[in-house]
């Protein structure tokens, strides 16, 4: 399924945007929709980074992971690329291994999820997105159904017709 269709799906069965499409207000539909919708974006911190968005508990969490690291490889060598400023919070996998560990340690859990947000950025629908996904690239028709094109029958119609124009 594309993107056009996702969304299309989506705006159809979001209760809250029943008024917005009969009314045809895009912006609307696109506001309701992005409320909270982000996107992960590759994102390297250091110690500098997670003692300025930890504040007074940054010392500790890090101390903290240090001693994680001597039973844990894989944190060990994290605070390899922590010291150097290229821990990667936008990789699927750090933050797979970083919620399992908060997961663990529910007490740092509020910690792991302050610094794993630094890789979300917002990602808001527009109003021409909503307009494409209900009404297609010409803005002409409400769509509902899915609109199949046959290249290959399209193709045989156009010639049938000028024929039958000739």
């Amino acid at each position: 399924m594309n993107h056009r269709r996702v969304l299309q799906s989506l705006i159809l069965s979001t209760p809250a945007c029943g008024s917005f499409v009969q009314s045809g207000d895009d912006q609307a539909i696109a506001d309701i929709l992005s409320v909270g919708r982000v996107r992960i974006v590759p994102t390297e911190i250091g110690v500098g980074t997670i003692l300025a968005t930890l504040g007074a508990n940054g010392g500790a969490f890090l101390d903290g992971l240090v001693s994680m690291g001597e039973t844990d490889r894989n944190t060990h060598w994290a605070m390899d690329l922590v010291k150097q400023g290229k821990f990667d919070i936008g990789m699927a996998g750090t933050r797979s291994q970083m919620r399992a560990i908060a997961e663990a340690n529910p007490v740092i859990a509020p910690m792991f999820e302050a610094l794993l947000a630094l890789a979300e950025v917002p990602d808001p629908y527009t109003s021409e997105q909503v307009s494409i996904a209900l009404r297609g690239p010409w803005g002409d028709v409400i769509l509902e159904e899915p609109i199949i094109i046959n290249a290959e029958e399209s193709a045989s119609d156009a010639v049938k017709l000028s024929e039958s124009q000739a």
